[in-house]
């Protein structure tokens, strides 16, 4: 998985892998945005198990929800986008680069080879990296991010639920690199 990720990076010029980047911290941020609903839930369940609920614990606890579908969208939007940006401009850029090099093959070469099927394999080939690969990377690139960000506000709110939701994403690491 790191060396395809390695790989990804390496293929994109550095403009787009500066997106990339920029898009994975935006992700952890999101990620952020996306545990705050485990604060308010918990400041609701406490507020219910003290038999103390009130308007401000409820305001105070959609207060959190809210702040968080606002913070996830807002950067939802802006993680995509980058994204998008990056990998369309990654696989333009190198669409031009094979057409250059193709300028300089000698004439012979595409009399066995017709010009317009090469053609189409790249263009084709670089339509799907566009697409597909550069959101699968960074969609599994984020939910790691996200998956530990979770992890980590279980953590605070109660460590031995966090100990035990830790051991669980080690055996996954662990069951996942040895089936790779």
């Amino acid at each position: 998985m790191l060396e395809i990720m390695k790989k990804f990076f390496a293929f994109c010029n550095e403009k787009e892998r500066r997106q990339f980047k920029i898009s994975i911290v935006l992700g952890v941020f999101k990620a952020f945005f996306d545990a705050l609903k485990i604060p308010a839930i918990w400041v609701m369940l406490k507020a219910v198990l003290d038999k103390n609920v009130t308007t401000a614990t409820i305001l105070l606890s959609l207060g959190i929800v809210v702040l968080g579908v606002i913070g996830n969208a807002v950067l939802s939007y802006s993680s995509q986008m980058l994204q998008t940006e990056g990998g369309y401009n990654t696989c333009a850029q190198k669409r031009i680069e094979i057409a250059e090099h193709l300028r300089y093959l000698p004439m012979g070469y595409f009399n066995k080879n017709s010009l317009g099927y090469i053609t189409s394999v790249a263009t084709n080939t670089m339509e799907n990296l566009a697409d597909v690969a550069t959101r699968v990377i960074m969609m599994v690139t984020k939910a790691v991010l996200a998956s530990a960000m979770v992890v980590l506000m279980i953590c605070i709110f109660d460590i031995r639920i966090g100990i035990v939701s830790i051991i669980g994403m080690a055996l996954y690491c662990v069951c996942q690199v040895e089936s790779a």
